[in-house]
């Protein structure tokens, strides 16, 4: 049975498709497949069935489609040693992808970011700064060392 909040076109999905750019010919024509198949109606298990893969990952496949042709967890993440701050990720669905490039950064590899987030390194003022100027937050909320109550309450 199709899911009732699955309303996007193909024209839509075949362009979040060619968006991802790193993925083989062959796994964008799959992903088609699999979107389509959707659309038609048929279950999770029926397209992890056609296409030899689980369920598992159709559903991951098909929630990159949903998100533009970017991968999210949907997850809370508590690696994040600044709660606020993964709360505020969490609730506004960025990945430390995305606020990574909408700090400026060029490069794709997050580690330079997840490592400052995750405590490994520290965060610069000019890292801080570029965050609130994102979130719109305060200093004082978004870098507590616990999880306050947001201040807009």
């Amino acid at each position: 049975m199709l899911e009732k909040n699955l309303t996007v076109s193909s024209s839509l999905i075949h362009e979040v498709v060619q968006m991802r750019s790193s993925a083989k010919p062959e796994n964008k024509e799959r992903v088609l497949g699999m979107a389509q198949m959707r659309l038609d109606g048929y279950s999770m298990r029926d397209i992890a069935e056609k296409y030899n893969v689980s369920k598992q990952y159709v559903q991951q496949e098909l929630n990159v489609l949903s998100n533009g042709g970017r991968s999210y967890s949907g997850r809370l993440d508590a690696d994040i040693i600044f709660p606020n701050l993964a709360k505020w990720m969490f609730e506004n669905g960025m990945t430390i992808s995305d606020l990574q490039e909408k700090m400026g950064y060029k490069s794709k590899n997050t580690a330079l970011i997840r490592n400052r987030l995750y405590g490994y390194t520290k965060i610069s003022m000019k890292d801080i700064k570029k965050i609130l100027e994102i979130t719109g937050q305060t200093f004082e909320y978004l870098f507590a060392e616990r999880v306050v109550e947001d201040e807009t309450e």
